[in-house]
C-alpha cells in the first residue's frame, strides 16, 4: 500500500533528524538546549504516530485479504477425475461401440439421469458474470470540508471550543469613563462519541460473492458512519444554535425570507445557504419576482450566495451563514472488528466498522436558521 510505503519514508527521514540532533550534543559534549529538546521530542511523536498508522493499515490489509480473497476448491482434483472418466467412457463408445460397465443403463445404452438436452434452465453450469456493484451515496465529510467546515482529526480527550460575541466600544467626553468590555466567553465542549455499523456474512457467501461486492459493503459502512456524523453537526443546530432561529413566511417560505437569513451584523467568511432537498426541489420552482433572477434557487445560488441541498440536513431545515464556525472533531481513524466467534455455530462472520466523533457550532452568531419552512411545501 502506497501509504504504508510514504510513512515509512517519512519516518526514516525523522529518524535522521533525532540522530543528527543527537550527534551535536554528543559531539559537543552537552545536553540538549530547549529548542533541540523540543525538536527530539517532536520528531519521535511524530514516527510513534505514523507506526501506530502503519498498523492499522497493515491490519486493514489482512482483514481485506481474509473478506475477499481468491479461495480454491479442495475438490477440485477429484471432479476432474469424474469428468476425465466420462470423456475416456464416451470415446471407447465411439471408438469401439462398447459401454464400460460404469456407464451402462438398464436397457444397454448410456445412462442418462435426464433429458440429455442441455438449456439455460441449467442454472448450476451456466456461466455468470458480476458486474462492479453500484451503490448510491448521500454526502460524507469531504461536503463538510467543501462547505469549510472544520474538522479536526487526530483527537484525543476531551475538545474545548470557546466563543464570544464583539465587544463594543463607547465614545465619552473628555474626563468621562469609557464604558466596561463586558468580554464573556462561553465554551462549547465536544467529546468523542460512537458511530458504527455491522454486518454478518455467511462463509457461503464469502466463498461465491464477488470480491467486489464484499469490498464495496465494507466501504460504504465507513461511508455510513461519515453520513451520520455529518447528520450530527445539523442536530447541532438545535442545540448550541437554538438562539439564532427566525421564522418564514405563515402563508409558505418565500424568496424574501431566504434574503432575510442574511440579515446578519457579523464579518463573515465562508458563507452558503444549507438545506433539504425538498426545499431545493420547491425553491427551484418558485418565482423570484425579481427582474433579474428568475427563479428564488437558481443554478444552485439563493440571493448571490452558494446553496447546497443535503439529506443530512433535518426535515424542513434552512441554514445560512459561516460554515468555518461548525466543528466536526474526529478522534483516531475508522475501526474495523471482525468477530469469526459469536455465530460460529450458523458460520458466519461479523463485521463492525466504528467510527469516533462529535460536531459542534462554535459560534452561532455566525448563523441564521430556520427550523421550520414545512408551510406551502
Amino acid at each position: 500500500m502506497k501509504e504504508i510505503n510514504d510513512l515509512k519514508t517519512k519516518n526514516t527521514s525523522l529518524r535522521e533528524l533525532m540522530k543528527d540532533l543527537n550527534d551535536s550534543a554528543l559531539t559537543e559534549k552537552r545536553d540538549f538546549s530547549d529548542e533541540e529538546q523540543a525538536k527530539y521530542d517532536g520528531y519521535k511523536a511524530e514516527v510513534s504516530k505514523n507506526e501506530k498508522r502503519m498498523e492499522r493499515l497493515e491490519e486493514q490489509e489482512k482483514i481485506n485479504t481474509i473478506l475477499a480473497g481468491n479461495l480454491r476448491n479442495e475438490d477440485d482434483g477429484e471432479a476432474r477425475e469424474i469428468v476425465h472418466d466420462q470423456a475416456t467412457a464416451w470415446r471407447e463408445y465411439v471408438r469401439s461401440g462398447s459401454i464400460t460397465s460404469e456407464f451402462a443403463g438398464p436397457n444397454g445404452g448410456f445412462q442418462f439421469r435426464a433429458d440429455p438436452l442441455l438449456t439455460t434452465t441449467e442454472a448450476g453450469i451456466i456461466q455468470k458474470a458480476i458486474q462492479p456493484m453500484s451503490v448510491v451515496n448521500t454526502q460524507g465529510l469531504d461536503f463538510a470540508r467543501a462547505l469549510g467546515v472544520n474538522v479536526l482529526t487526530g483527537l484525543t480527550g476531551t475538545v474545548e471550543l470557546p466563543n464570544m460575541a464583539q465587544i463594543d466600544a463607547s465614545v465619552v467626553a473628555e474626563g468621562a469613563a469609557v464604558g466596561l468590555a463586558n468580554a464573556a466567553p462561553a465554551v462549547i465542549e465536544m467529546k468523542a462519541k460512537t458511530f458504527g455499523t455491522t454486518q454478518s456474512f455467511s462463509k457461503q457467501f464469502l466463498l461465491t460473492s464477488s470480491p467486489d461486492v464484499v469490498t464495496k459493503i465494507l466501504n460504504d459502512m465507513a461511508a455510513a458512519n461519515e453520513r451520520k456524523i455529518l447528520a450530527e453537526l445539523f442536530d447541532s443546530f438545535a442545540v448550541d444554535a437554538i438562539d439564532a432561529s427566525v421564522s418564514t413566511t405563515v402563508a409558505g417560505l418565500t424568496y424574501g425570507d431566504m434574503v432575510n437569513l442574511k440579515a446578519i451584523d457579523y464579518n463573515l467568511g465562508n458563507t452558503a445557504f444549507v438545506s433539504t432537498t425538498a426545499i431545493r426541489a420547491y425553491l427551484e420552482q418558485l418565482n423570484a419576482s425579481s427582474a433579474s433572477i428568475k427563479f428564488a434557487w437558481d443554478m444552485g445560488v439563493v440571493a448571490g450566495e452558494p446553496a447546497y441541498a443535503t439529506a443530512a440536513c433535518n426535515a424542513n431545515n434552512i441554514v445560512f451563514g459561516d460554515w468555518s464556525s461548525a466543528v466536526i472533531g474526529i478522534w483516531g481513524a475508522p475501526e474495523v472488528i471482525l468477530d469469526v466467534y459469536k455465530y460460529k455455530q450458523y458460520g458466519k462472520t461479523e463485521v463492525a466498522v466504528m467510527s469516533y466523533a462529535d460536531a459542534a457550532i462554535q459560534n452561532y452568531r455566525s448563523f441564521q436558521w430556520c427550523d421550520d419552512a414545512s408551510a406551502g411545501i
